[in-house]
């Protein structure tokens, strides 16, 4: 397929186009709109990327807007979660969106030095693209197909390899769209857009299949509370209403009418720092703990003086505490300073700043049986904050034996603004990769139910104080994705990709 050549509209308004259709997708997370707006964008930019002007600096300015555009919520993040001034928030998000565009410009790397036989079956774009989504390292991994969670049929495809098919696909679909409308009915654009409709139509009809045959009312029932508070930010972080803050939770919990096998609270309820091997309730009074039924909650641990974690914390009903899982993925500028062990004075930029320490290791908790509720013992792994959307995670997770995936958060550092719905879009495909169902307790919403096929079956309201009681089923099988292909075809794809483009050619 040879460039597009249109005087008309340049290589420039494609892009920017294709920068407004895919930032509104994000406005619109999980709807309709949203599925059709990622199409529309990977149109737009197939459009730009093969038109004559097509240019180093056109890819820029697209994913540049693109990032400022659908994720403007990075400026006020880093102001009430960082503690940064409103100029140094701003600066956080030109920078995050200028590190962002990076990845356009891979792309379109990729795409100008792949072998142009990938034309014969319109597939230049579509190697480009995904090669350039799975090497360039993001502060938020977001992906074209994540847009795609509405289309049902469509996103059960995740449980095989990953969103990154789902995107693979869309680019593809559309690079082969736009060739039919380049050549019009000729044979050869037929021929090359055949490859791309067999693989779009295989996804779709497995989909459906899985769709069909994945049960979420199959396994052991479990009764489960999601408590969810609404505790403000400014409250969050002052010290002076730490035990306000847990009692508020405790004050719920204790006016909820039917009694749950498991109950869930958020991110660092528990902000008094604890033990991490205290054992059982008797050797903490701040450690919340309530008889016969389960407890999970957030809170903040130490192993040492300089070793504070961010944990998940688990309170079996007979009082045993075990040793908590400590989050291993830490939020940059909040949690941690970057390179403030090698710069000390990187630190002095921001002096509020975290200074916790990573996790080592998930860590998969097995929960005692409740008789006669709870015939057997199940277990839940935790995720917490925005590691439910790294998929390595969840993936490790359920390979050692997680029955249920529960995310702890606290949204409520993005304010009144789309970050926690689109925070919630991406994490729904943790359970269509590994067919659990994914709770997703948050202080202000999004606290919700995802079952194993994606769908979002119950929800609280965004800065409301409630409680979520749902029956979930837990599930021991292993999808391809989490238990042989993981992401190693993506890895090898890539890799072949940029060697490829990097070589010399003749």
């Amino acid at each position: 397929m040879k460039n597009l050549d249109d005087s008309r509209i340049g290589a420039l308004n494609w892009a920017i186009l294709s920068a407004l259709l895919m930032s509104l997708a994000w406005h619109l997370p999980g709807s309709t709109w949203c599925v059709l707006l990622g199409w529309c964008s990977c149109l737009a930019l197939v459009l730009a990327t093969r038109h004559r002007n097509a240019s180093y600096a056109t890819l820029l300015v697209a994913g540049f807007l693109q990032h400022l555009l659908g994720f403007y919520w990075i400026a006020g993040t880093a102001h009430e979660f960082g503690g940064f001034s409103t100029p140094l928030s701003v600066m956080v998000l030109v920078l995050f969106a200028l590190s962002g565009s990076l990845q356009h410009i891979i792309f379109f790397f990729f795409f100008r030095r792949l072998p142009l036989f990938l034309d014969n079956v319109s597939a230049r774009c579509a190697f480009a693209w995904v090669a350039s989504e799975f090497l360039c390292p993001r502060i938020f991994p977001w992906h074209v197909g994540h847009t795609q969670i509405g289309f049902h049929w469509f996103a059960q495809v995740s449980d095989l390899s990953g969103v990154m098919l789902l995107s693979f696909t869309m680019v593809w679909v559309s690079e082969a769209l736009i060739s039919l409308a380049l050549k019009g009915k000729s044979s050869g654009a037929f021929r090359a857009a055949i490859p791309a409709c067999v693989l779009f139509c295989v996804v779709l009809t497995y989909g459906k299949w899985r769709w069909d045959t994945v049960n979420p009312l199959e396994g052991t029932p479990l009764d489960i509370t999601a408590v969810q508070a609404n505790i403000s930010t400014e409250k969050k972080g002052d010290i002076r209403y730490f035990a306000e803050n847990r009692d508020q939770y405790v004050a719920i919990t204790e006016a909820l009418t039917v009694r749950p096998e498991l109950l869930i609270w958020p991110e660092t309820v528990v902000q008094d720092f604890i033990f991490e091997k205290i054992g059982s309730v008797g050797h903490a009074s701040k450690v919340p703990y309530f008889a016969e039924r389960h407890l999970l909650t957030g809170a903040l641990t130490f192993r040492s003086q300089k070793e504070l974690f961010n944990s998940a914390l688990s309170v079996f009903a007979d009082g045993k505490v075990p040793v908590p899982y400590h989050k291993q993925i830490l939020m940059p500028f909040g949690e941690y300073m970057p390179l403030a062990s090698v710069f000390p004075w990187i630190q002095d930029l921001n002096p509020v700043a975290g200074g916790l320490t990573a996790g080592a290791e998930m860590v998969v908790t097995e929960y005692p049986a409740l008789p006669p509720t709870t015939p057997r013992p199940f277990r839940v792994a935790s995720l917490i904050c925005y590691e439910d959307i790294v998929p390595s995670l969840a993936r490790e997770a359920v390979s050692r034996g997680a029955e249920l995936l529960v995310n702890l958060t606290n949204d409520a550092w993005f304010g009144d603004t789309v970050a926690s719905r689109q925070h919630h879009m991406i994490a729904a495909f943790r359970a269509i990769e590994t067919r659990r169902y994914l709770i997703r307790s948050t202080n202000s919403g999004f606290t919700a139910i995802v079952d194993p096929r994606g769908v979002t079956t119950a929800s609280l309201a965004p800065f409301a104080e409630g409680s979520l009681r749902t029956q979930v089923h837990l599930r021991d099988d292993l999808t391809p994705f989490t238990g042989l292909v993981s992401t190693l075809p993506w890895l090898a794809f890539s890799l072949l990709t940029l060697l490829t483009a990097i070589l010399p050619r003749r």
